[in-house]
């Protein structure tokens, strides 16, 4: 009780504060003591350099004594996604002193920040939207602790950047943290993890349940040995993509849409009509990215403006539908390809590698396509609402919802409508995708400098123009609220024409209607609650990572339930051990050697540039006393590759390998596996998979 362990008070802290969420009526209050203990934490031994250093670490050394403070510090870790999760633990790192030392926290996330991330999202703020989440999370945290070490990276972490997340880079690493919201993406760090041996700490939420698991080289199961790894459902998406790959994230960005379209925008334009001057100095003496922010939130304002000059009509509705039209699916995606090409190359990977997808736009609006008919429509209709034009679809004594057979649900009258509206040229935009800072903070070029001078230099012109600008009077705006169960109202018809227009834009199965609607209204977003108390438990198992703890029982996976007050914790499960049994693949028995290894165990053979194949097996053979029978890349495996199938040895058809037994392995791997990049001046390994035998061919 003399001293606060932040980890400890991260989650208690957040269950407290969910208690006061239960005041309003949600979920089940704690009507009795809650007790919960982490002494399993603590060093096995007193630590006797307990005194405190005047320093901000004070608490923790108290606990686990200077030496231990000095592995934190000089601990380095690799925290993969920069969401809800990665928030709320590059904060505790930061707090409890990982990486401010010669350590150093390394994170990687290809995503940007959204408006709907501020909620649940405590690092990001308004004038961070639109940057990159590594970049804006790291300059966040470096004003929390200077001492922070940290490196952000703005991509994925998958196959085609393992040139720069390489065997150097995981060898340096004390431990890896996952904080992502993607099976697939859990699956592959999984899987480096115990290609590198190294400890990985997973995380995850829905709602105000949480789950916590940690998993130790050689001591237990590794994440892909779950019986949990499979998508369902599908997880809850708590990320925007700027370049989606899946419908899920089209149908979140429809819903982000929707919210800046009819909610957002809406308000400020209802704000500014009621109260200019206010209004207009909420966004003046803006600096650095901040004044980005409220440019675009200014030129939205101005956009919805020069519409309702000389009052609005439904005409001005369609109108407004079509010129945004125009921005999202044709205009944006130029922006896109325009800065960034078909063969552009980023930090060593190209950019539309694996996991993006090259978009493309159309030049016209097509009334013939019923998509996009359905955009017009549902966009025109929501806007003819909150601007006044139409009755509220939910207010029964004005007249309800428009009847089937208006022509405001007419395509045939939009298309009339739609050919008096010229094309609008496209005009070329800075792409709004990231921070203008130099990652490495060195300072900016002369090209950055001049985008950050006309900025200055827009943002003061529109500020100047709202200062002089008359608004219009008698004008009531009702900014809408997205309701997903009343069919009328043309809500869910803007998500599922929106959705699959985007999916167009980048070539990705569209979605049902019924997909767009269960997806839409029923995402599960980050609760602050549980991200806080999840991360504490996270930290916890931390403490014993550096702590070098080896007994299982120390070790606690977690399942926990801030609403139900259901809090579990169980010691993980050893790894599976191979045993002698027969194998489907050989048809015949297998006995493993040596006997129990598990699929963190393998086998390191030491050579050199100029081993040769002869000169490998004789090596393997010294070192397990057993024979090669057959050898090749894991990339063999591969289906409908040029090198799918290639066998490097095989003492069936030994004759085709003797041509190669005196050749260096690495020039016979490149040549064999040529395009599969098995050789790379970034690896310090070479992975093979054997068949083997001992000298009784058992």
């Amino acid at each position: 009780a003399a001293v606060e362990l932040q980890p400890v008070a991260c989650f208690f802290g957040a269950v407290a504060a969910q208690e006061v969420v239960k005041a309003t009526g949600l979920y089940t209050p704690i009507d009795q003591f809650l007790y919960l203990d982490f002494f399993e934490a603590l060093p096995e031994e007193r630590p006797t350099d307990t005194a405190p250093q005047n320093s901000r670490y004070d608490n923790q050394i108290a606990v686990f004594g200077k030496a231990f403070q000095e592995k934190i510090l000089n601990s380095s870790t690799f925290m993969v996604g920069c969401g809800a999760l990665g928030c709320e633990l590059m904060k505790n790192f930061a707090m409890i002193g990982i990486g401010c030392g010669e350590g150093r926290v390394y994170t990687t996330d290809d995503d940007v920040v959204e408006v709907s991330n501020l909620s649940r999202q405590f690092l990001f703020r308004m004038s961070n939207v639109k940057q990159e989440k590594s970049v804006a999370a790291a300059n966040a945290i470096k004003a929390m602790n200077p001492s922070f070490n940290v490196t952000p990276y703005k991509l994925k972490a998958m196959p085609s950047t393992e040139g720069l997340f390489n065997d150097a880079f995981y060898e340096s690493l004390s431990f890896v943290t996952n904080a992502l919201d993607s099976v697939t993406a859990r699956m592959y760090v999984d899987a480096r993890c115990v290609y590198y041996n190294k400890h990985l700490l997973e995380s995850s939420t829905t709602g105000v349940a949480a789950n916590v698991a940690s998993y130790w080289p050689h001591k237990t199961a590794s994440y892909a040995d779950g019986t949990d790894v499979y998508e369902g459902d599908g997880p809850p998406m708590c990320t925007l993509h700027l370049y989606p790959v899946m419908i899920e994230h089209c149908i979140e960005w429809s819903r982000d849409r929707f919210a800046a379209l009819f909610e957002i925008g809406p308000a400020n334009v209802r704000d500014i009509i009621a109260n200019k001057k206010k209004f207009v100095m909420s966004h003046m003496g803006k600096r650095g990215s901040e004044i980005k922010s409220s440019y675009n939130t200014l030129k939205q304002v101005q956009w919805f403006l020069d519409q309702l000059d000389g009052g609005m009509t439904f005409e001005k509705c369609i109108k407004l539908a079509v010129s945004y039209w125009y921005t999202e699916f044709r205009d944006k995606i130029k922006d896109i390809v325009n800065v960034h090409p078909r063969d552009e190359v980023s930090d060593g990977v190209a950019f539309w590698g694996p996991g993006k997808r090259f978009p493309n736009g159309p030049e016209e609006l097509d009334t013939n396509d019923a998509t996009t008919m359905t955009f017009i429509i549902s966009a025109a209709n929501i806007f003819a609402v909150i601007f006044g034009v139409v009755n509220d679809p939910e207010d029964e004594e004005a007249g309800g919802p428009v009847p089937a057979d208006d022509q405001k649900r007419d395509p045939e009258y939009f298309k009339r409508i739609i050919e008096t509206i010229p094309v609008p040229e496209y005009v070329p935009s800075r792409l709004d995708e990231g921070d203008d800072k130099d990652e490495d903070g060195d300072g900016e070029d002369e090209s950055k400098l001049s985008t950050m001078q006309e900025e200055r230099k827009a943002y003061k012109e529109l500020i100047s123009h709202f200062k002089k600008r008359k608004m219009p009077k008698g004008l009531v705006v009702k900014p809408c609220d997205f309701e997903k169960d009343h069919d009328y109202n043309f809500h869910i018809d803007f998500i599922h024409a929106a959705t699959n227009l985007r999916a167009v834009n980048y070539k990705i199965p569209e979605a049902t209607r019924h997909k767009a609607k269960m997806i839409a209204g029923k995402i599960i977003p980050a609760i602050a609650t549980t991200t806080a108390a999840v991360t504490g438990l996270v930290m916890l198992e931390m403490y014993k990572v550096v702590g070098g703890k080896t007994d299982l029982d120390s070790f606690r996976d977690s399942s926990s339930n801030l609403g139900l007050n259901s809090y579990l914790m169980m010691a993980p499960l050893a790894p599976g051990k191979a045993k002698k049994a027969m194998s489907d693949i050989e048809m015949c028995e297998v006995t493993p050697k040596p006997d129990g290894f598990t699929k963190w165990d393998k086998t390191v053979i030491a050579g050199t540039p100029a081993t040769t194949l002869r000169e490998f097996m004789a090596l393997f053979k010294a070192q397990t006393e057993l024979n090669i029978t057959m050898l090749f890349s894991p990339v063999a495996s591969e289906e409908d590759k040029p090198w799918s199938g290639l066998i490097m040895f095989s003492d069936y058809e030994t004759e085709a390998s003797e041509p190669h037994m005196d050749r260096p392995m690495i020039d016979y791997m490149r040549e064999l596996y040529a395009g599969a990049n098995v050789i790379t001046p970034q690896r310090s390994y070479v992975e093979l998979d054997v068949s083997c035998a001992d000298d009784d061919e058992e």
